[in-house]
């Protein structure tokens, strides 16, 4: 069996999902240089919630109450409107348009998932890397 099309389909993929991870995190720097400030966080339990600050982690404030209370908060600690959810700054991958060659659909799928399971990115980065020695 010839696995080189996998091979040459996880590469691929993986050095999409880096380039889009490199542009999100270009966008991070853009709005931090800005002046603005990346937060997380959102509900934690029925009726709570909490922000953090996304570079540091630290607990910006906490709450109950639902979304009312929430963007009260939110309006209170940042009147300017500055902060900017992680959630919102996305990183979203754009599907090779010429497919996978050599690979069954059924299979590509199931790499994709695969490599964009929640894991260590630099694991599978550095996969790639040595792969291409």
């Amino acid at each position: 069996m010839n696995d080189q099309p996998i091979g040459d389909y996880i590469r691929a993929v993986l050095r999409q999902d880096f380039a889009a991870e490199q542009a999100r995190l270009e966008k991070i720097a853009a709005l931090e240089a800005e002046g603005r400030r990346i937060v997380d966080g959102g509900q934690t339990g029925q009726g709570s919630w909490e922000v953090t600050d996304w570079r540091t982690g630290k607990i910006l404030v906490t709450g109950i109450g639902g979304l009312e209370e929430y963007g009260a908060e939110a309006q209170r600690l940042d009147p300017d409107r500055t902060w900017a959810h992680i959630d919102h700054i996305t990183n979203k991958t754009q599907n090779d348009s010429n497919g996978p060659v050599g690979l069954p659909e059924s299979l590509a799928n199931a790499l994709q998932h695969w490599l964009r399971w929640p894991a260590p990115r630099n694991c599978q980065y550095l996969w790639m890397a040595r792969q291409q020695r």
